[in-house]
């Protein structure tokens, strides 16, 4: 139960000090002029503890805009001390300005649970904004932000957990708690909305690999690296961080380490034989830095750009909506064409469960109708029974000798 004290001031004048202390719970207290606020309070404080939501007065004094400025200056990575990415760096301020639009000097405890869910809506009927720099409309990008484009469902789905990220940092930071119920059932969009089921089809592979060929920068490095993530099915974040070392050409494997993979645990792909023939023509490209790190494809400094100059290339190919992880989801499919099984698969690709695997399997029908019409015959034709007898079925009369 909470205590409430009598406070004696100078004039005469009385107020009235509510206290809640329970065992495992921050102390509570506040002044009032009346003993029935006192009270009303106190019983608030005490069903909030029970249960399990957010009594902290602490949450009531920060501005969330604040809190955000300080993340971007104070937030250290638990394993490694890295500072923010440059994605959260550029995420933050937009999330600040667009949780700050109705009030710039919202509490973190104003923050509810109701209004994070209202956010996510109104985020996804929300118009991107131009960029600054931006001089013209691109033809290869719609017109870029502003032409009618409103925030996917799967960039909302970023900020939500950005959001979270954020408040649950400020909560170890200035030592309050937050409600238990806060993110509790709230709807976050999927992260795959829709799922690209996007293959090469006729000739277009031929048409890619013709073009890349032709590009004016780099045209052998683009038919290398569009054939070896074919090939190796690896993501394009593992390829442009790939370096020699972590191949063992003589064993046929790739050592991938864990800072490469999208699930931070390391894994050993094997390379077939287009693989291994791949990179016996890299390697008349193979040059040493100073810094000793030997990158596999160094004409590319991040996925952004080689992402915006796939693009282009697809264009010139006049190949419409497909990207480079697409030529991940190619090189998958045709692994199912092989004898693998599914384990052999996930290991080469690294997913951890089939169900994910599963959305990357893009098999034609006329593939499933050729292993099947392969492994068809017609069935027998049914043999032409023999006219009965008269005496068939009879058991022929033993003559003794």
């Amino acid at each position: 139960m909470g205590s409430i004290r009598t406070v004696k001031r100078k004039g005469g004048a009385v107020s009235y000090v509510a206290r809640i202390h329970r065992s495992g719970e921050v102390p509570q207290s506040k002044t009032f002029r009346n003993k029935a606020s006192a009270r009303e309070w106190a019983n608030d404080i005490e069903v909030k503890i029970d249960r399990k939501e957010n009594v902290s007065r602490t949450a009531e004094t920060l501005k969330f805009k604040e809190v955000c400025a300080q993340f971007l200056q104070d937030y250290r990575k638990p394993k490694g001390g890295k500072p923010c990415s440059k994605g959260e760096r550029t995420m933050v301020p937009i999330l600040a300005a667009h949780f700050c639009t109705r009030d710039p000097d919202i509490k973190v405890a104003e923050i509810t649970r109701s209004k994070i869910e209202g956010y996510i809506s109104v985020l996804q009927e929300t118009p991107v904004p131009e960029s600054e720099r931006k001089k013209k409309a691109h033809p290869l990008y719609k017109g870029g932000g502003g032409g009618g484009r409103t925030y996917s469902g799967n960039t909302a789905r970023k900020y939500y957990f950005q959001l979270r990220k954020i408040l649950t940092w400020a909560s170890m930071k200035y030592d309050f708690v937050l409600d238990a119920k806060l993110f509790m059932g709230i709807g976050v969009p999927d992260a795959w909305e829709e799922p690209r089921e996007r293959r090469l089809q006729g000739d277009e592979e031929a048409r890619l690999i013709s073009a890349a060929l032709n590009s004016m920068a780099h045209g052998k490095e683009w038919r290398l690296i569009i054939l070896f993530a074919i090939a190796t099915t690896a993501r394009m974040q593992e390829i442009l961080l790939s370096q020699w070392k972590e191949f063992n050409i003589p064993g046929e494997a790739w050592n991938i380490p864990k800072g490469h993979t999208k699930i931070k645990v390391a894994r050993q792909a094997g390379l077939t034989i287009p693989a291994l023939a791949l990179l016996e023509e890299l390697a008349q490209y193979r040059k040493t830095p100073s810094d000793g790190n030997e990158l596999l494809f160094p004409w590319w400094k991040d996925s952004s750009t080689l992402s915006k100059a796939f693009r282009r290339l697809t264009a010139r190919a006049k190949i419409d909506d497909f990207h480079f992880h697409d030529l991940r989801h190619e090189g998958i499919t045709r692994l199912f064409q092989t004898a693998l099984t599914d384990v052999e698969i996930m290991k080469m690709t690294g997913h951890t469960n089939s169900s994910t695997l599963a959305r990357y399997l893009h098999n034609r029908g006329s593939d499933i109708a050729a292993k099947i019409n392969a492994k068809w015959s017609p069935p027998k034709a049914a043999e032409p029974k023999k006219p009965a007898t008269k005496n068939a079925g009879r058991a022929k009369k033993v003559v003794p000798a």
